[in-house]
């Protein structure tokens, strides 16, 4: 047999892996011969043809994942080539809306005859696609797929659906209008919200153990003029605690963090942008502390992670719920040792909780600031006086996220002396200095990156800082004297990143503020 002639599908196997021999195929990673091989050793060893490539180190379980998008678009796939459009999406001429979704779905590399097999076997179980099963699907990939965040975009001829990957959203699917509505109510029934409401927006939750690993899912719906969007926020249910390095922080900065969390009141205030991965930094803050001789209190607008032994309260902005500064008024009469506010948004917010750590409570929170200066700024704006500051605030810690450089496509390279002054570098202290950058490949989706790490900038608030903080003195001149007592901005730890190999020039470029 020509090795690069597909066959057609192995008898024996399932839809599914009839769909991953054919992606395997057109990607080039097994030929057709190896493919049969495996599924001989599958059948003599009564195994999966899935396990069987893995045992026979066919290809790595890391590139498996990596393709397995590729397989959810061969299940999402619809029996026939062009799908036929629901009744409901014929227009005055008869004129299906679903032409559409064939034609995108067509836009694929061509499919080859394991996939028309696959085709085949869905069409005699049912005449559409199988939705709880391609729900599924949707939601593994997007875990295999390392993805924060899942849309589901409703347009006028179906549906897009996009995982967010590392920070960046890409386009993994389209299906059928028919399918989408299919999918859309398998979703609120799964998230126990009310499948009939459309024109409002709804909040709900769905928990999945995967690989022996729960997640928690926050399912949020939006109406638009095309139908309803989803878009699903993955968590994974913190089980273990992590040191601080792990989440990006150098050997020193970890160690300060160490020292704060032991304090016995006080406020450490965490800021940064949306999506810069405070709430994570506050959440490994306390499981750290989390403690039976504690009583740790959190306060949240929506809780992110449920975490055993705290308590844990939600609020909102809607008619009748509690608000922040309401709920944080309630918490302090609990007898709280340890309190996480979700966020500081507006003054009232800022005055309670700075006078908890004014009374003997260790405070944490987040705010939106640039770096760790600008935020006494905004507290400043927030109408707290300096006095008060500079008696409760512990550390302001400001942070980032950048990507970090794929493994497997990752070169090194020599920056010119312009590059290197750009960084504030000495081009004759760094002349044999090598950076590095990704060239993309399958493992990283030909993005050059894998992951994200974080870059932070934490001020330690002393004596020389708290005078100026009373004083309510500029922040330029907080940001000299902090550097000056030590502090690495977020500017040098991002440098020292780049430095490392962690991440490319063009990332923090793209992140942090030069």
């Amino acid at each position: 047999m020509d090795s690069n002639t597909a066959p057609t599908s192995p008898t024996g196997t399932s839809a599914e892996d009839a769909a991953l021999a054919a992606v395997l195929i057109k990607n080039g990673v097994l030929t057709a011969d190896q493919v049969e091989e495996a599924r001989r050793f599958a059948e003599d060893h009564r195994r999966e043809f899935k396990q069987a490539v893995l045992e026979m180190n066919l290809i790595s379980p890391e590139r498996l994942n990596q393709l397995a998008f590729e397989r959810l678009r061969a299940l999402a796939e619809a029996p026939d080539a062009v799908p036929a459009p629901a009744p409901a999406a014929v227009d005055g001429q008869g004129k299906g809306q679903g032409e559409a979704a064939g034609t995108a779905i067509l836009t694929l590399p061509d499919r080859n005859q394991i996939q028309r097999d696959v085709r085949k076997e869905l069409q005699e179980q049912s005449q559409v696609v199988p939705v709880p099963a391609l729900v599924g699907q949707i939601l593994e990939r997007a875990i295999d797929c390392r993805a924060t965040d899942i849309h589901f975009d409703s347009l006028d001829n179906g549906m897009r659906i996009r995982y967010r990957i590392d920070g960046q959203l890409q386009d993994i699917l389209f299906i059928d209008s028919a399918t989408a509505a299919a999918a859309l109510s398998r979703l609120k029934v799964m998230s126990n919200l009310n499948i009939v409401e459309r024109r409002h927006s709804q909040d709900g939750r769905i928990t999945i153990v995967y690989n022996g690993k729960p997640r928690d899912l926050r399912v949020a719906t939006f109406p638009t003029i095309y139908g309803e969007k989803i878009v699903i926020r993955i968590h994974e249910v913190l089980t273990d605690v992590v040191g601080f390095t792990h989440l990006g922080m150098s050997k020193s900065q970890a160690e300060t963090m160490d020292r704060l969390i032991t304090q016995p009141y006080g406020a450490v205030l965490v800021a940064g942008p949306v999506g810069a991965g405070k709430t994570s930094t506050l959440y490994n803050c306390l499981e750290r502390i989390n403690s039976p001789l504690r009583n740790v209190m959190t306060i949240e607008d929506p809780i992110e992670h449920r975490m055993p032994g705290v308590n844990q309260t939600q609020v909102g902005s809607g008619v009748g719920e509690m608000t922040f500064s309401e709920g944080l008024r309630a918490l302090l009469r609990q007898d709280p040792d340890i309190v996480m506010i979700g966020e500081i948004r507006d003054e009232e917010t800022a005055r309670i909780g700075i006078r908890a750590a004014l009374t003997g409570v260790l405070v944490f929170s987040t705010l939106h600031g640039s770096d760790a200066p600008s935020t006494i700024s905004n507290l400043y704006n927030f109408g707290i006086p300096g006095y008060q500051l500079s008696s409760s605030l512990l550390a302001i810690v400001s942070q980032r996220l950048v990507r970090k450089i794929c493994p497997q496509c990752r070169v090194a390279y020599a920056p010119d002396e312009k590059l290197l002054l750009s960084l504030e570098l000495d081009p004759e202290e760094h002349e044999s200095t090598r950076l590095y950058r990704g060239t993309g490949c399958p493992a990283c989706f030909n993005t050059g990156y894998i992951g994200r790490t974080g870059v932070f900038e934490i001020m330690m608030i002393g004596e020389e800082l708290r005078d100026l903080i009373f004083q309510q003195i500029p922040r330029d001149v907080l940001r000299r004297v902090a550097v000056d007592l030590g502090m690495r901005t977020l500017k040098q730890s991002a440098v020292d990143k780049i430095l490392e190999g962690v991440t490319t020039v063009e990332e923090v470029y793209r992140v942090v503020s030069f």
